[in-house]
This record gives structure tokens, C-alpha cells and sequence, in this order.
């Protein structure tokens, strides 16, 4: 058992997520790609995937291996993180721009942090030796495992990630009015069946392994869901800097039904909106979905639907027109963002 200790700062602090977001959630993604067997809920799902990117992943089958367990020391410091069984994308791109593309978050993390994740997680798997050419100068290994994020994201979570923020969504308006009604002990108390709330401490059961108490020490947690996070929640804690919330990272769903469910849902999603504005379109108003608050630039919705940055804009101002997005000018950039229609739209159509 893991046990996470709050003071009362760290409960002022304490913040919830509906998701990781595209990266986080595709690194949880792969690991599952690889590792799922028959009795997995993510067995269907995998092998489909694992049809259609044959012979094109060769870099992350070794950054994304199965989990052999962690451990926490009793004074508090995660040695490594919990995440440190595969190579966390959270860790290393969280604070980033939401605006930027999240790919190319990979392409400018700092080659230090690159080189502290990786040598974290070869204290617990044996890395290949082309491993430490990511953390390197060189830029054409970064190159090639973005290529194959790039070609794993439109296969293994792209069509599924509508319905899974909307999942992600409904369990934070559950927090929400628990927040409201009870105060934020009541949702701590309702994470998760293998997370209990014993004031001051946060227990994990069967936290892959890891063990002891972790401080907050007044940095907060964050509580970030995950639908490939499955089925046991995992803390998650910055390299890049210390005074940074960790994040607290909570399957969304508990049982193999829901997750079979949520996945076969999202099978669905799109085809009744891409009867109405056009599959490209209604795939625009699906990645703007993910954009975030500030939401995304032209060309980072561009290079998501694969074509030139003026067929992406044209999409955008057919959109912008009917109302269902906005748009923002920051220099010489443009941001595009779901307008209220745009989501209430989005949401009927799945």
C-alpha cells in the first residue's frame, strides 16, 4: 500500500482533470497495444490495433513494456516515479503549451529530462541501446519516435478520444457536486474502489507495486483520469521540477464492461455529425474538442487530419461561419476553439 499524506495545503491545492490529455493518455495507450492478453477487457481493441500498425512501431514496444513494479522510500521521495515501469509522456510534456501540438511537445523536451526518464526507467527494464540517442543531440531519433506517435495516435486513440472525454467529463461533475454538497473529502473519498480516504492520508492498494508514504509537502495533487490507466491508479511525479503538483492518476473506468462499452461507444462516434457538415469537418470539430481552453492553431489541426495548413483553414472558416467555432488571432498564429454550439453539436452527433 501507498500512502499519500496532505496537509491542509495540499488540500487547497488538490485540483481534478478529466483526462491526461493526448499524450498521457497514448502513452497508457501503447502500453496496453503491447501487453494486453486474451483475459484483458483491452483484447479486441489491441488486436485491432495491433493489425493495422504492424511493422510500423519498432521504438516503443521497448519504451512501453510491461509493468514489473515500484517503490516508494518511507522518507517520502518516489524512486523512481510509479510511471517509471514505461516511458511517462505526462511526466515529460505536462506544463507545456496546450496550444502547441502535442507531438510537438516531444520535440522540444529539454534533452536533460529526456535522459532522466529514460535512465528511470532502466533502473526497472532493460533499455536497447539505441534508448539514450533520445536524450542525445541528435535529433533524428526524437524524429522517429514522434513519426511513430504520429502513426499510432489516428489508430489506437483518435477515434476513440470523443467519447472518452465525455466520459472523463461526466466523472468530473460528479466530483463537482460531491465538492459542492459534502466538501472535498467526500471526493477524495470516491476515486476509485482501490483508493481510500483516511484523513490525512490517501491510500493506494495495489499501486503497481510501490510502497511507504509519499509527503505532498503543500505542493497539492493533481487527480487526472485515464480510460487506458487500467485497473490500477498510479502517481505520477515531475522530473522537470519539484515544486510541481504530482498527479494522481485514476482508471476511469473500474470493470470490463464499461470499458468494453465506452470503447465500442466511441467505435461510433462521428458517422451521424459527418452526415450533416462532412466527415473532414466533423473530424475538425472532434480534435478541436481536445484543444483544451485556448484551443489549437491551424496548422496544429492541419497536421492532426493530415492535410495542407489552407485546406485545414478553409474547414475552419466553414465551421467558424455556422457557428460551431471560434477563432482568435496571438501574433501570427490563429487559435481555434468550440463554441457552445460547436460542443452541443458535437455531442448530439455522437
Amino acid at each position: 500500500m501507498l500512502r499519500i499524506r496532505f496537509t491542509a495545503e495540499d488540500l487547497e491545492r488538490t485540483t481534478f482533470r478529466p483526462s491526461l490529455g493526448v499524450l498521457g493518455e497514448l502513452g497508457f495507450a501503447l502500453r496496453q497495444l503491447h501487453h494486453a492478453d486474451r483475459r484483458s477487457p483491452f483484447w479486441a481493441w489491441s488486436l485491432a490495433g495491433r493489425t493495422r500498425l504492424t511493422g510500423r512501431l519498432r521504438m516503443t514496444p521497448a519504451l512501453f513494456p510491461a509493468a514489473t513494479g515500484s517503490h516508494a522510500g518511507a522518507n517520502g521521495s518516489l524512486e523512481p516515479p510509479v510511471t517509471s515501469t514505461f516511458l511517462d509522456l505526462h511526466a515529460l510534456t505536462d506544463g507545456m503549451a496546450v496550444r502547441e501540438d502535442p507531438f510537438e511537445s516531444i520535440r522540444r523536451c529539454p534533452p536533460w529530462l529526456m535522459k532522466a526518464e529514460l535512465a528511470a526507467l532502466n533502473r526497472w527494464v532493460r533499455l536497447p541501446s539505441w534508448s539514450a540517442d533520445l536524450g542525445g543531440g541528435d535529433v533524428e531519433p526524437r524524429e522517429r519516435l514522434v513519426r511513430e506517435l504520429r502513426t499510432a495516435f489516428p489508430v489506437l486513440l483518435e477515434p476513440h478520444w470523443h467519447a472518452l472525454r465525455q466520459h472523463g467529463r461526466g466523472r468530473l461533475e460528479m466530483y463537482a457536486s460531491s465538492l459542492m454538497a459534502e466538501g472535498l473529502s467526500a471526493a477524495l473519498a470516491r476515486l476509485h474502489p482501490r483508493i481510500r480516504w483516511q484523513p490525512p492520508y490517501l491510500e493506494l492498494h495495489r499501486p503497481y507495486g510501490a510502497t511507504g508514504t509519499f509527503e505532498l509537502g503543500g505542493r497539492g495533487l493533481v487527480v487526472a483520469h485515464s480510460v487506458f490507466c487500467w485497473p490500477d491508479p498510479i502517481l505520477s511525479a515531475s522530473f522537470s521540477d519539484e515544486s510541481a503538483s504530482p498527479t494522481l492518476i485514476v482508471p476511469l473506468l473500474t470493470g470490463a464492461a464499461g470499458l468494453a462499452s465506452c470503447l465500442a461507444s466511441a467505435r461510433s462516434t462521428g458517422p451521424a455529425l459527418a452526415g450533416v457538415v462532412g466527415r473532414t469537418r466533423a473530424r475538425v470539430l472532434d480534435i478541436l474538442d481536445g484543444g483544451g481552453t485556448d484551443g489549437l492553431h491551424t496548422t496544429a489541426v492541419a497536421r492532426r487530419l493530415g492535410i495542407s495548413p489552407a485546406s485545414a483553414s478553409g474547414h475552419i472558416a466553414a465551421l467558424r461561419a455556422a457557428g460551431l467555432v471560434a477563432s482568435t488571432r496571438a501574433g501570427y498564429r490563429v487559435y481555434h476553439r468550440l463554441t457552445a454550439l460547436g460542443v452541443a453539436m458535437l455531442n448530439a452527433g455522437t
